[in-house]
């Protein structure tokens, strides 16, 4: 649920009709000033209404813009993205899935960056399936005869400009991860925002951190085999040390009021972040 569209005017507020000003601007505003917001009206950037929505997730807003024909859908921002890749960069899925469904798409802007120069959404999104369930045999299946290019950024909107093991990672999916790092993908490649693995597996794990409904004690139990795995193969962890000490604080919580462990499986589960806190401490 889309906690916030935007905020309203004060009455004290001048307006300014202006990107930069109405961005920030819940979709009722943008609303009664339409009639005076110019068609493709962008800011500094070379960014629409339209694009700014997108990038923050605004899915009403979004709608607003496109239903209300404010913005021509295919423009491109100075740094070359569309709406639509602006949204799947920050993972927005109802933004994607409208927008894709309007009829934008993400370009392939190098094919020799992608897994395949020759681009199937399909096969695309069988692979990120696979990795969402860390079901290894399929990933095998549909890598097979697709995969050309193991460093390569994925096409699909979902997860546009990611890398195999970025997903892996961000998934939280340690035989996907290992299996790739056998093949021989790397684990320092940034993703195209700037993300390195070990970025996408703590910002995942310190989500479900500390663990309290039983899908957080099964994600914290992937991601602890999806840490040592990176941290057995990482040398420098300067940029890291403070999402690890972040990682090591909220472990210390783990097993106690409402992440008290219910079951076999969960106290198992808090016996390896006990033993992950150990780990990291040579680190922190």
């Amino acid at each position: 649920m889309e906690l916030s569209d935007g905020e309203d005017l004060s009455d004290s507020e001048m307006i300014d009709v202006s990107v930069d000003f109405l961005k920030f601007k819940a979709t009722n505003v943008i609303d009664n000033l339409k009639e005076l917001i110019p068609f493709n009206m962008t800011d500094g950037y070379g960014r629409t209404l339209l694009h700014w929505a997108s990038y923050e997730g605004k899915i009403k807003k979004v709608k607003f813009l496109v239903e209300n024909a404010m913005q021509d859908l295919s423009l491109r921002d100075f740094s070359g993205f569309n709406a639509l890749e602006l949204a799947a960069k920050r993972g927005h899925s109802k933004v994607i899935d409208f927008l894709s469904e309007a009829g934008l798409e993400c370009r392939v802007v190098d094919p020799n960056l992608r897994l395949n120069p020759d681009v199937s959404l399909l096969r695309e999104g069988q692979i990120a399936a696979a990795i969402y369930a860390d079901n290894l045999e399929e990933l095998r299946l549909k890598f097979e005869g697709y995969v050309t290019n193991i460093n390569g950024w994925f096409s699909l909107p979902e997860f546009y400009e990611y890398t195999l093991v970025g997903i892996s990672c961000w998934q939280l999916s340690p035989k996907c991860l290992e299996w790739l790092i056998s093949k021989g993908a790397m684990i320092k490649l940034e993703n195209n925002d700037g993300s390195k693995p070990l970025d996408n597996c703590l910002e995942a794990l310190l989500g479900a951190m500390p663990p309290e409904s039983e899908e957080e004690f099964i994600q914290v139990n992937t991601g602890i085999e999806c840490l040592i795995i990176l941290l057995d193969r990482i040398k420098d962890y300067t940029p890291y040390l403070p999402r690890l000490r972040m990682l090591f604080a909220r472990s210390r919580n783990a097993g106690k009021g409402s992440s008290t462990a219910g079951n076999d499986y969960e106290r198992e589960v808090i016996n390896k972040l006990i033993r992950m806190g150990l780990l990291i401490s040579k680190y922190v």
